[in-house]
């Protein structure tokens, strides 16, 4: 599933490769573009920088990444991963895109690269631009920093890594456990982790530290999860009072974010 950012309007994918487009304000579906039989692995959406509209973007299986055309009711200008399955994609934050440039869209790849794809005003589909980094294991959640100048990838070698977004720079790695999905929040000083074992772990970015989400702060993690667009249903937290989520082993440090990262964000979105 992805949310777009400015419209109340939600895009769900299948395992039959259908995508559909939901109507949020109305809780019914608007839209429904048949795929090619094999099934979504991620959405996101990017703007286009000519028009300002947003566009949906949709990653398979078979490693394909191809543009919705909801006007049309169809798939259009699909691309090849070279990396095998897409298993997340993330777009930058908009704030942080220069006016009249292509939008970008990070894909962690079944090959262990994060790839970066350009959205340019136009033209349609993504377009490969370059390989940022290639990690051990596959990449399955990446998730930009809402400034902009970094992001976050997670996968099936049990770490959470910090790149520069503009040279692809390992700044850090920790290990904590398999990484399902991963989102900032809007204000840049969270960061939710969902892993593999089906908990959740709501990071202080400052800190670098997990923040002990209980049973008895359920509000505050609802509050939390509304305001992650990332973070998919489903998440959990541990039912006893006392115990904090984490996951086994020693307690995680968020990985060091570059210097400069630590912008406000993208408090409207």
């Amino acid at each position: 599933m992805a949310a777009c950012p400015v419209e109340p309007l939600l895009a769900v994918g299948y395992e039959t490769g259908d995508v559909e487009l939901w109507d949020l304000g109305l809780m019914a579906r608007i839209q429904r573009v048949p795929g090619g039989s094999v099934e979504v692995t991620a959405l996101a959406w990017a703007r286009d920088s000519l028009d300002g509209s947003w566009r949906t973007f949709c990653a398979c299986l078979n490693g394909t990444l191809t543009e919705v055309d909801w006007r049309r009711t169809q798939m259009v200008a699909p691309t090849e991963s070279g990396a095998g399955a897409i298993w997340s994609l993330s777009a930058q934050p908009v704030s942080s895109v220069r006016p009249g440039f292509a939008h970008p869209l990070a894909a962690g790849c079944d090959d262990g690269s994060v790839r970066l794809f350009v959205v340019e005003a136009g033209e349609g589909g993504a377009h490969y631009e370059r390989t940022l980094a290639r990690l051990q294991g596959r990449v399955l959640a990446v998730a930009w920093h809402p400034s902009g100048l970094a992001l976050v990838a997670g996968g099936a070698d049990g770490c959470i890594h910090a790149l520069d977004a503009a040279t692809g720079k390992l700044l850090r790695s920790n290990h904590d456990a398999p990484a399902t999905s991963l989102a900032f929040s809007p204000d840049a000083q969270q960061l939710a982790v969902t892993l593999a074992s089906g908990q959740l772990e709501v990071y202080d970015v400052a800190g670098r530290q997990p923040t002990p989400w209980s049973l008895e702060q359920a509000e505050g993690v609802a509050a939390c999860l509304q305001r992650l667009p990332g973070v998919p249903m489903g998440c959990s937290w541990d039912p006893s009072p006392q115990a904090p989520l984490s996951s086994n082993g020693p307690t995680p440090a968020l990985p060091s974010l570059p210097q400069g990262a630590g912008g406000a964000g993208e408090a409207g979105r």
